[in-house]
């Protein structure tokens, strides 16, 4: 939803720093030992996002239990390869906090995966650790995200394109700069919204699809809607009192105005809100504003 620029540290770069927050030397040469799986898996998901194709890659979990710790490489398991993960968020003295996890964090001040609904409180990977450890400290895999949006996506894997979510920092330019989702008047009274996709018409069917499951699996319509509700009450307020003398055009010509806020991006739920009432022919006979 949200376009964002990576941190310069590349994934290598960032596997080293969280290394050198230990201070055991056998746990840091058994790192070190396998330094070749970092390479190799830096390179993947690499080619993978660039191509938006990570849902070809393949799970090391696939047959076992999602909570087990399985050995993946040389004497190195799951959890060995997780816990980097955790020395790098919670050693708040150390280089890979400060510089890694805190930038990426300050990176955006609101989500990017529902649009701006909800403040940055954590960060997400967007390949899930459980099913994709090797990729836990990739900055490529990294991503600023709210709580809600954190946890409900529930550590779901790609199948297939479509089921990728939007990703900030490698996704086409059409999905943060063309706008795909729209509102209609679903009762005048309370300016209350109907909110869907409709992406242009030039999108491929794949496009329009994995923008439809990206709005579903984050709850969009759900988060606008709060947000919406409580933008309309305050509308019909001011319409009823400061802009109660606004005639059908003057109306009109005021929405498009508030439809055009500078800063926002194109699908923000504001935006959504004023155009939906700004192409409503009807909006200023049945409002009742006077």
């Amino acid at each position: 939803m949200i376009k964002l620029d990576r941190i310069s540290i590349n994934d290598l770069q960032s596997v080293q720093i969280t290394l050198d927050t230990l201070l055991d030397k056998t746990l840091i040469d058994s790192y070190k030992g396998i330094y070749h799986y970092f390479v190799y898996h830096a390179f993947l998901i690499e080619s993978s996002f660039n191509s938006l194709e990570s849902y070809k890659l393949t799970s090391c979990m696939i047959g076992l239990d999602r909570k087990s710790n399985p050995v993946l490489h040389q004497n190195i398991s799951k959890k060995n390869l997780t816990n980097l993960y955790g020395y790098m968020r919670d050693r708040k003295d150390k280089d890979a906090r400060k510089q890694i996890y805190n930038v990426i964090k300050s990176s955006a001040d609101m989500c990017p995966y529902c649009g701006e609904c909800n403040p940055v409180t954590t960060l997400d990977h967007y390949l899930p650790k459980a099913d994709f450890p090797q990729y836990s400290v990739f900055t490529s895999n990294l991503l600023p995200s709210c709580a809600i949006c954190n946890t409900g996506k529930l550590n779901t894997v790609a199948t297939c394109y479509i089921d990728q979510p939007i990703h900030p920092y490698f996704d086409k330019s059409i999905f943060f700069n063309d706008i795909w989702i729209e509102g209609s008047i679903s009762d005048y009274t309370t300016l209350g919204l109907n909110i869907y996709t409709n992406p242009p018409s030039l999108w491929s069917n794949d496009d329009k699809l994995r923008a439809s499951k990206h709005f579903k699996d984050y709850r969009i319509e759900a988060e606008y809607q709060l947000r919406i509700n409580s933008e309309a009450s305050q509308l019909l307020y001011l319409l009823r009192t400061s802009l109660r003398m606004l005639t059908g055009t003057s109306l009109q010509e005021y929405l498009i105005d508030c439809s055009n806020t500078p800063g926002l991006f194109e699908n923000h739920w504001r935006k959504v809100f004023y155009r939906a009432l700004a192409r409503d022919p009807n909006i200023f006979n049945r409002v009742q504003i006077h």
